[in-house]
């Protein structure tokens, strides 16, 4: 951290400086670029543990499993032996497959809702999908509509939603609950001690058949 402090004091124009610490004691340090630039992380390494059993507790098995804002498949590549083919989609997903990820483990670097438009005619004849929807902490946005028809369009049996911001989780959860799916369970995890922040976590269940 010295460093960095001393290396901030010899610039000259406003900086930012983004260092994380890994539990094996690596850090990397990234100068005056976006947020997560080298790919997001959870910042509480005991919850995202915590995170990372709740959905595999929830999630069950079938052909597919959609991870979408899924990262580099944080809560996603765990699962791989439950499902015949796992797609992980993320604006900053890892731009290579990179080595020793199961053969049926796929990353995908793109906005979600253009991948789920080009996608989505090979995935509609799938038996079964399963979900986890862990957006930005700004949610869905103005994608929140499109997403919840094409999800709704494809056999998803249940999704998964995770969400750092208690209003925008629930809009989601709205919509998916009008489009056809129920609340099966609701719970939080405390990433972000001292302050009022939640993870908050959603399981829903497809409550008819809307593909036809």
């Amino acid at each position: 951290i010295d460093n960095v402090r001393e290396d901030g004091c010899t610039r000259t124009r406003e900086y930012k400086a983004e260092l994380e610490v890994f539990p094996s004691g690596v850090t990397t340090l990234t100068w005056n670029a976006s947020h997560s630039a080298q790919g997001f992380r959870q910042v509480h390494d005991g919850q995202n543990e915590k995170l990372q059993g709740w959905v595999e507790r929830h999630c069950g098995s079938a052909p597919v499993l959609l991870d979408l804002y899924g990262g580099s498949g944080n809560l996603s590549l765990g699962l791989a032996e439950r499902y015949g083919e796992i797609h992980c989609v993320d604006v900053g997903a890892p731009s290579s497959k990179g080595e020793g990820l199961p053969a049926n483990f796929h990353l995908h670097r793109s906005p979600v809702l253009p991948w789920l438009q080009k996608a989505r005619s090979n995935l509609v004849g799938a038996q079964k999908i399963e979900a986890i929807l862990d957006p930005p902490r700004e949610g869905l946005g103005p994608e929140l509509a499109p997403i919840a028809e094409i999800l709704k369009s494809l056999p998803v049996g249940r999704i998964l939603l995770v969400g750092c911001d208690a209003d925008s989780w629930a809009r989601t959860a709205s919509r998916l609950v009008r489009y056809g799916w129920e609340l099966s369970s609701v719970g939080a995890l405390d990433f972000f001690p001292q302050t009022h922040h939640v993870e908050a976590l959603a399981v829903l269940d497809r409550r008819i058949d809307l593909t036809h």
